[in-house]
C-alpha cells in the first residue's frame, strides 16, 4: 500500500504573509442629544427664591402679568416665558409686593437672571 504523508506548516518565516487587517474605523458620534425635560406647555415652572424672580432657563420674555407696586401670592403667575417652543407660566415662590420689573416683553433671557424684585 501506499505511504500516508502529512504536511507540515513551514516555519513562520516562509509563511504567505497574509495582508493585516484594517482597524475598524470608527463611525463619527453624533453629538449628544440635549436633555428633554419632559414639561407640557403652561406647566408652571420654578421660580426664583428671595426677594426677586429668576428666570428658570433661557427664553423669551411673552407676557408680563404683574405691575409694579401689585400685591402677589404664593404660586401667583407673574409672567410668561417661552423656551423651545414651549409657554412656561413663571409663579412667585413666595408673596410680596412688586418692587421692580427687569424684564420687558420680548426680552431675551438667561437662566438665573433676576426677572421681578418683591419687597
Amino acid at each position: 500500500m501506499g505511504e500516508e504523508t502529512t504536511s507540515t506548516p513551514p516555519p513562520p518565516s516562509q509563511q504567505e504573509s497574509k495582508p493585516e487587517p484594517k482597524p475598524k474605523q470608527e463611525q463619527p458620534k453624533a453629538p449628544p442629544k440635549p436633555e428633554k425635560k419632559e414639561e407640557p406647555a403652561k406647566k408652571p415652572a420654578a421660580s426664583g427664591g428671595g426677594n426677586s424672580v429668576n428666570a428658570p432657563m433661557p427664553g423669551t420674555v411673552l407676557d408680563i402679568k404683574v405691575s409694579e407696586g401689585d400685591q402677589i401670592q404664593a404660586g401667583q403667575v407673574v409672567l410668561v416665558l417661552e423656551a423651545m417652543k414651549m409657554e412656561n407660566e413663571i409663579k412667585a415662590s413666595g408673596e410680596g409686593t412688586v418692587k421692580e420689573i427687569l424684564v420687558r416683553k420680548q426680552d431675551s433671557v438667561d437662566s438665573g437672571d433676576p426677572l421681578i424684585v418683591l419687597e
